[in-house]
């Protein structure tokens, strides 16, 4: 049976960029582009007869930019967003991570001339495709503001037994991964007891920029691991872009050299196995929302060494697909919303 293409709306101001991102998609018969964009304006007028699955959309745009654009989208026509921009500007850091707050899904770099023209299986187009699909599959009723308004939010407290030896707090998601993963770093207190690794799937260049955004709304200290840094108390740590985050027999970190886990480098399982080698029991996992294998094993190891695990719920997340298959094995100690995994935390690892 013939499967329904992913129809795509593509938005920028350029149209050199828009000819190089069309090329790039027309040769996958899953992807289907409806229409191209000059600005948010004219994008916005096209929506409602096309009916775009998913939308991609650069930032810096004449009439409306990428910023008003999306959200108008998410008021008016709630659907997954990708952000195609230009990651080595730090003058667009703010936006770039702004347009999350404001509804868009993920970030992408845009590619350069010339990259639209090469073969359909370079890297980036791969790596685009598998963006684009993994969005067509989230969970819609997340992404309207006013459906999240009218969610109740939890207010029943978690119930954990506390644990203050505690050695490592691993947390690691990958689509929807760098606002859940902000929510709750900006939920914990300066004195949180102990210190934490984040792994994070987001496209390559975009590292040092979610770390700046990060670091605005957290009373933490998150940072970039370095080779050998044995991890603080009220430190969240992320490994270097293309690097897995592992840990040495004196608890320091190092960067193993293997190759991607499950296509991913970093990986999130590399990270939670290793800290379940090393700090055994006194390992808590956290896995967010996501999508893939990447995980998986990882949570497994924790559990079975005796530590803490937990994952978002389904309910909160943009996707349940990699928390499912651990859900699954019966290795996981906690299911919460994603309002409840910082205050668990602050439970579990006791903050005097």
């Amino acid at each position: 049976m013939k499967q329904t293409p992913i129809t795509v709306l593509l938005v920028d101001d350029s149209p050199i960029a828009l000819v190089i991102l069309k090329r790039m998609l027309s040769g996958w018969p899953e992807i289907k582009v409806v229409g191209a964009a000059l600005n948010g304006k004219q994008a916005i007028e096209m929506i409602p007869d096309h009916e775009p699955d998913v939308i991609c959309t650069d930032l810096n745009m004449p009439i409306m930019d990428g910023f008003q654009f999306i959200k108008e989208v998410m008021t008016n026509y709630p659907r997954p967003i990708l952000v195609v921009s230009n990651a080595v500007q730090k003058e667009n850091t703010d936006n770039i991570f702004r347009s999350l707050e404001a509804g868009a899904i993920d970030v992408f770099p845009k590619p350069r001339g010339g990259m639209g023209l090469r073969s359909n299986y370079n890297p980036l187009t791969i790596k685009l495709i598998k963006k684009i699909t993994a969005l067509s599959k989230l969970n819609m009723n997340l992404l309207s503001p006013k459906n999240a308004r009218s969610r109740p939010r939890t207010s029943r407290k978690p119930s954990v037994a506390t644990r203050s030896y505690v050695k490592m707090v691993c947390i690691g998601g990958s689509i929807g991964g760098p606002k859940a993963i902000q929510k709750i770093l900006s939920s914990l207190p300066p004195n949180f007891p102990a210190p934490i690794s984040g792994v994070i799937h987001i496209s390559e260049g975009f590292l040092p920029q979610f770390i700046s955004w990060v670091s605005k709304k957290s009373f933490l200290n998150v940072k970039i691991a370095e080779v050998g840094e044995v991890p603080r108390a009220g430190f969240v740590y992320f490994p270097p872009e293309n690097k897995h985050l592992e840990f040495d027999a004196d608890g320091g970190f190092f960067f193993g050299r293997r190759l991607p886990h499950l296509g991913r480098r970093p990986s999130i399982s590399v990270t939670f196995n290793s800290a379940a080698e090393r700090f055994k029991r006194k390992t808590v996992g956290v896995l967010l929302t996501g999508i893939g294998k990447d995980g998986v094993d990882g949570m497994a190891s924790i559990s079975k060494a005796g530590g803490i695990t937990i994952v978002q719920d389904e309910k909160s997340s943009l996707s349940f697909e990699t928390s499912r298959k651990i859900v699954g094995m019966g290795a996981i100690k906690h299911i919460l919303p994603l309002d409840l995994i910082a205050p668990t935390l602050k439970n579990l690892i006791k903050v005097v």
